[in-house]
């Protein structure tokens, strides 16, 4: 089985600035910082602190034989989960900021089920069979992020932003119920079958990508409160 998640995040940051490096033209020289213009105030490196809660979607899931024999999925669930993360970063204009952020998601349900029906030439009958498919997803994303910060109100500054970087997806836990049956039309006997199966733990790392947007707000001079929402996609197939 293959699927490709994807996410939609509310998050929440808390930002603490490093004193801002200031710029001074020759004409400034001598000024105290009171008087120097906003304009003249640039850069500055932060750190974050990230938490948050992601509502998990699936982007696909497929089972070659079942797609093969042309049958798919009836059911695909993948459960939320929250996050936390952290980052550091630099302000390297009053409308530009970029930062490195790391983040672990913890454990969501990941839960599909998919349905076959086949009529058959050798041996000449009807054939139907579902298989159940369950279990956890844990993930660490790590981005390149980069925002444009949009004019200031009041104490609040709304952005945009976009990143790319890696998923490490894992998928645990993983168990099948499969349950089948087959009517033989030459001697109209039908059989069922059940069967189970596990699989230990898999992982993969794939490239992700980000599209953001929120509000920045000024809680004093060098801490700040990052109230945004996010589209996380964390990348190709995993497959189990």
């Amino acid at each position: 089985m293959r699927f490709m998640p994807s996410v939609l995040a509310a998050s929440v940051a808390v930002i603490l600035s490093s004193t801002p490096t200031i710029s001074m033209a020759a004409d400034l020289e001598g000024a105290t910082l009171s008087e120097v213009a906003p304009a003249a105030i640039e850069r500055a490196f932060y750190i974050r602190g990230d938490f948050g809660y992601a509502d998990n979607r699936i982007g696909a899931f497929s089972q070659e034989d079942v797609i093969y024999n042309g049958g798919g999925f009836v059911r695909e669930d993948f459960g939320d989960a929250p996050y936390v993360g952290a980052g550091i970063g630099v302000r390297l204009a009053r409308w530009l900021r970029i930062d490195l952020t790391g983040e672990y998601r913890f454990s969501a349900n990941v839960e599909a089920i998919d349905h076959l029906d086949l009529t058959l030439e050798d041996p000449d009958g009807h054939f139907t069979a579902s298989t159940t498919y369950s279990g956890k997803h844990t993930a660490f994303v790590g981005l390149a992020n980069v925002y444009l910060d949009l004019p200031k109100w009041h104490t609040i500054t709304p952005y945009i932003g976009a990143g790319a970087g890696f998923a490490r997806n894992r998928f645990s836990v993983f168990n099948t119920s499969s349950a089948g049956s087959f009517e033989d039309f030459a001697t109209g006997d039908i059989e069922h079958e059940i069967t189970t199966g596990t699989a230990g733990s898999k992982a993969s790392t794939s490239f992700a990508w980000a599209l953001m947007a929120g509000a920045v707000i000024d809680l004093d001079y060098n801490t700040k409160l990052d109230i945004g929402y996010r589209y996380v996609n964390l990348g190709s197939s995993l497959a189990v």
